[in-house]
């Protein structure tokens, strides 16, 4: 059932592992649909690991009340007890999610937004490493869609790996919990490698997923000074369409009432990402999503540091091999009759323009790119 597809040795932050793809065609057996986990680490071997992904986040979509017109609009919270307590308070968690013990980020439906046109989908996750130990992979375990394999790779590395290529090109918003880190450093030092693997390279600024940094008011192990120099070094990185810090009360009589400025503040940083996508005709379908996060799996899977050009993808299944051809000869035959310069450009930016959206693709209305015609 599984077959090494590619092989390929990368040096990622001194760090020198092997990957190769593994595609295995079953959704996770009896994988209870409380089971929150998303993405999940096994070992394989005395330096192998596994990178599994449960297919939670395609079923999720394939499961909205109408997946052909909703948008999406993830919001990935890193952290631990500190983002725990503060997504139950903002009521983005009832409970605390229930995930396999290998799991490193689940996610879910925010059941108020459901059937919005763009509905509210909320991920958590730990930056790492993990003090525990990983399970063992074998074969009467559940198995998931689809999964990578590291070779003497280092955990955090591989982390790395799953939340640039897979997370951060579908996010619209990351909440990141400052007080849930030891050191302000060791965050900073994650941001830079997620850098170097260059995610969102082929993003314009303002399409980039928005970044809050979230620390504590009172009894913090940063101080204002310090938690400022993190969110400036986060803005020189420009992996983020904006970066803006947010301080909570961590002992409030009124909690709910404390936390209700972050949650407005995500929620207003989420539409302000979707306004932007959906001007840049950027803003992709529920429908079209899992597509494209298969290709940028696959894509992860070839090469961790190579970016996914998704027009190829989005364009994967059209044959557009006789476009130049058919092009030519048209600007063959306007020579021949003598047609007009202004004819001939518009004729060129009108059939390139057509040819942009062929049929399927994730521009709403025909009648919006035939209109400019």
């Amino acid at each position: 059932m599984t077959e090494p597809v590619h092989r390929v040795s990368h040096h990622l932050n001194a760090a020198h592992f092997t990957l190769s793809r593994l595609m295995v065609y079953h959704i996770f057996k009896g994988m209870s649909h409380k089971d929150t986990s998303w993405l999940a680490l096994t070992r394989a071997g005395c330096n192998t690991h596994l990178l599994h992904d449960t297919g939670r986040f395609c079923q999720l979509l394939k499961d909205l009340t109408s997946p052909s017109s909703q948008q999406l609009s993830l919001l990935f919270f890193l952290g631990r007890a500190f983002k725990d307590s503060a997504l139950l308070r903002m009521s983005f968690r009832k409970t605390v999610g229930r995930c396999s013990p290998d799991s490193f980020a689940s996610i879910h439906t925010h059941g108020p937004s459901a059937r919005e046109a763009v509905p509210l989908v909320i991920a958590e996750g730990d930056l790492g490493p993990r003090n525990r130990k990983l399970q063992q992979a074998n074969a009467n375990q559940r198995l998931p869609t689809q999964s990578m394999t590291f070779t003497s790779a280092r955990e955090e590395d591989i982390l790395d790996v799953a939340y640039v290529r897979l997370v951060l090109p579908f996010s619209s918003v990351i909440v990141l919990f400052v007080e849930d880190f030891s050191t302000i450093k060791y965050i900073s030092a994650t941001f830079d490698r997620w850098r170097e693997l260059n995610a969102v390279a082929n993003l314009v600024h303002e399409l980039r997923p928005q970044l809050i940094l979230v620390a504590a008011t009172e009894g913090s192990k940063f101080s204002r000074l310090a938690v400022g120099r993190l969110q400036e070094h986060c803005e020189e990185l420009k992996l983020f369409a904006s970066v803006t810090v947010s301080f909570l009360a961590s002992q409030d009589p009124a909690p709910q009432a404390s936390h209700r400025s972050l949650k407005e503040a995500i929620v207003s940083q989420a539409e302000r990402t979707s306004d932007a996508r959906r001007r840049r005709f950027y803003l992709l379908s529920a429908l079209h999503i899992p597509t494209m996060y298969r290709a940028t799996f696959l894509g992860a899977a070839r090469s961790p540091a190579t970016q996914l050009d998704w027009l190829d993808v989005a364009r994967r299944y059209t044959d557009n091999s006789g476009f130049c051809g058919n092009l030519t000869d048209a600007l063959r035959m306007t020579r021949t009759h003598g047609t007009p310069e202004d004819d001939v450009s518009a004729l060129v930016a009108s059939s390139m323009l057509l040819n942009a959206y062929p049929p399927g693709s994730h521009c709403k209305s025909a009648a919006l790119a035939t209109g400019l015609v």
